[in-house]
């Protein structure tokens, strides 16, 4: 998807994002148990993509929390003389995270996805002949 400026941006909810994140964790290790068994390719072109889809989804995932920390405690426990500073930091914040957002969409891109499918397609075909 991309925003009224033409910015790619990253069409999936924080959640959905999160959970993608959960199992990019899984295959990572899941990677690290097999990668012996596997053509050297395995481990040298395709973990790296896996370990940086793991961190870009990381990086949103703790800035999201981050931002919802923010919001509980204007809403919670701040003193009337820190709310604008809370305010002004959570917008900050919001700011930083759809950078983040948008470095992943334009990262994570359908050929990307691709290759990585095809990678490990290839991968385990090399491996059962």
């Amino acid at each position: 998807d991309r925003d009224v400026t033409g910015v790619q941006t990253c069409a999936l909810p924080i959640s959905q994002l999160h959970q993608f994140r959960i199992r990019s964790k899984a295959l990572r290790y899941a990677m690290e148990l097999v990668a012996a068994t596997f053509p050297r390719s395995f481990s040298a072109d395709l973990y790296p993509v896996v370990e940086r889809l793991q961190s870009l989804l990381g990086d949103i995932h703790d800035e999201a929390n981050f931002i919802r920390s923010i919001g509980r405690r204007l809403t919670n426990q701040a003193r009337l003389s820190d709310i604008d500073g809370l305010k002004h930091r959570m917008a900050q914040e919001q700011h930083t995270l759809d950078e983040l957002e948008r470095e992943f969409a334009d990262w994570w891109t359908t050929e990307r996805r691709g290759a990585l499918q095809d990678g490990f397609e290839a991968a385990i075909h090399r491996r059962s002949s």
